[in-house]
């Protein structure tokens, strides 16, 4: 029979927790936030601009597509999403502006302004479940 050491499972008890430590763990709480958003913004949202502009000849938005609304005004992070809900095509036949339902209701905003998010298939339905929970 060997002797293991007990390991203590559940709450830590009040007296062993003091503001120095929780204020060192809420820092580094938030100092792995702040590293997650910058490389979102930078790798991630980097990529998927130059993968929209390379493929938005190729692959046209569809009813139904995620897609994140560019603005000037705010970080690539802030940038709000929507859902493709109608598409409005140019007298030679391509698709110049986009009817979106997002958070905040339907907006228009032209095609260029738009940029698709890398889901299709079955994987559509689930995220667009748990935005539309949202909306």
């Amino acid at each position: 029979m060997f002797l293991q050491e007990v390991k203590e499972v559940g709450i830590p008890d009040l007296d062993l927790l003091d503001s120095k430590s929780l204020n060192k763990r809420y820092d580094c709480r938030q100092r792995l936030w702040q590293d997650l958003s910058k490389r979102f913004r930078s790798e991630y949202l980097g990529q998927l601009r130059q993968y929209e502009k390379k493929m938005r000849n190729s692959k046209p938005l569809e009813i139904g597509d995620v897609v994140l609304i560019s603005s000037d005004n705010t970080k690539r992070l802030d940038w709000s999403s929507g859902k493709v809900i109608e598409l409005f095509t140019s007298p030679g036949g391509n698709i110049r502006l986009i009817k979106l339902k997002t958070e905040k209701g339907k907006i228009l905003r032209p095609v260029l302004r738009l940029y698709s998010l890398e889901v299709r298939g079955h994987e559509r339905s689930k995220v667009l479940e748990r935005m539309m929970k949202k909306i």
